[in-house]
C-alpha cells in the first residue's frame, strides 16, 4: 500500500489497485510458502498472478531480498528508471521476475487453460521429458 501512495504522491494519478493484492494476499502467501515450487533441474510452476495485485508480489520480493528499496520507490516508473518496477505483470518489461504476461483479468486464465493443454501436447509427443510442473 505504501509503495503505491508514496507513488502516488510523487505523481499524481499514477494509480495503483491497492485492495486487489488485500483481497487475493492469503491465498497466494499459502501458494508462495506451501505449493509453489521449482524443482532441482530449474524446472518451475507457471503462475498466471492477476496483474493489478503486482504491488504485493514487488513487496513480497522486496523482503526476500530480490528487491531494492529503490525498485520501490520506482513503482510504475519502468520508463524513467533501470530500477522502476512495471505496474503489470510482463516478462518482455520484466524478464528476470515475470514469466507471463498477465495484465487483464481474461488473459492469464485463459493463457494457463491453453498452457496446461500445450504442456501435455508436448509430453504426449515425448518432446518435453514428464516432471512434476504444475499450471
Amino acid at each position: 500500500m505504501a509503495m503505491v501512495t508514496l507513488g502516488n504522491k510523487e505523481n499524481p494519478g499514477i494509480g495503483g489497485h491497492l485492495s486487489s493484492y488485500a483481497s487475493i494476499s492469503n491465498l497466494w502467501e499459502v501458494g508462495f510458502n506451501h505449493f509453489f515450487k521449482i524443482d532441482e533441474n530449474g524446472i518451475a510452476d507457471n503462475i498466471y498472478f492477476q496483474g493489478h495485485s503486482s504491488p504485493g508480489v514487488y513487496s513480497r520480493a522486496y523482503l526476500e531480498g530480490r528487491l531494492t528499496e529503490e525498485h520501490l520507490e520506482n513503482f510504475r516508473r519502468e520508463v524513467y528508471s533501470e530500477k522502476g518496477l512495471t505496474s503489470y505483470p510482463h516478462p518482455r518489461l520484466m524478464p528476470e521476475f515475470w514469466n507471463h504476461p498477465t495484465v487483464s483479468m481474461g488473459l492469464g486464465p485463459l493463457s494457463a487453460i491453453y498452457q496446461a493443454r500445450f504442456n501435455k501436447y508436448l509430453f504426449q509427443r515425448d518432446l518435453i521429458d514428464e516432471n512434476d510442473q504444475k499450471v
